[in-house]
């Protein structure tokens, strides 16, 4: 990881610190710990793993901020900060450890965006069953469109067109779909859940001009290599 990325990720965390514990929310506070102990591992850009939990909280203090009661953005916080320690690291922490440490609303929130070990990403039924049962929780919608959010920013890292693709098409289908649901089930949220949709859609967009640059560029290099190989 680069020194730059090194140097934002520890005034990230010194922010975060600092505006959660002036929230009194301290319980946040201990996932943000617990998830920089457990996720070291590296990301397809290069940064180390917990970067991506820092980014996803940040942007959730933005949108969220006085616009959801104090005991709501605590449940959201925390629970974005947990969203991939079971999925991710199966052995070294469970919900039920979880349920001891940070409550059931927050596991709640955190089961419903956990893929399970048996999830097919391809099976439609899979991702169906998988979309709705997050629509029951507001916080669960608020960290799966925040996970997304993030991650439609740093997917070019080392994806292959085809990944690329998979992944717009399902934030297409399921995420959007997801939000804009949110927003007539939760109508108190609807303002907020409109910017993440707007976000999400003007990614969409720049991430379909880049697919477009890269079809074009293999296929002036194909063409090349054809020319030279005669």
């Amino acid at each position: 990881m680069s020194e730059p990325m090194l140097d934002r990720n520890y005034k990230q965390k010194v922010f975060l610190r600092g505006f959660l514990q002036g929230k009194n929310m301290f319980r946040a506070i201990k996932a943000m710990e617990l998830t920089i102990s457990v996720h070291k591992g590296k990301r397809r850009s290069g940064d180390v793993e917990f970067s991506h939990q820092l980014e996803v909280v940040i942007y959730l203090c933005q949108v969220l901020e006085k616009k959801v009661e104090p005991h709501e953005f605590d449940i959201i916080v925390t629970a974005a900060f947990l969203h991939d320690i079971v999925e991710d690291y199966p052995n070294k922490y469970s919900f039920d450890k979880m349920r001891d440490d940070f409550g059931s609303e927050v596991t709640e929130a955190v089961k419903l965006v956990t893929k399970s070990m048996d999830y097919d990403k391809h099976s439609e039924k899979d991702r169906e069953k998988y979309y709705d049962a997050i629509l029951r929780n507001p916080h669960a919608v608020f960290v799966k469109g925040a996970d997304r959010i993030h991650n439609m920013q740093t997917y070019l890292h080392g994806s292959t067109s085809e990944k690329l693709k998979f992944y717009m098409a399902e934030t297409e289908d399921h995420i959007l779909p997801l939000i804009k649901s949110a927003r007539k089930t939760y109508p108190e949220y609807y303002l907020i859940f409109i910017s993440m949709s707007h976000l999400l859609q003007k990614q969409l967009y720049f991430l379909k001009e880049i697919l477009k640059e890269r079809e074009k560029r293999a296929v002036y290099e194909d063409l090349d290599f054809k020319y030279l190989s005669k």
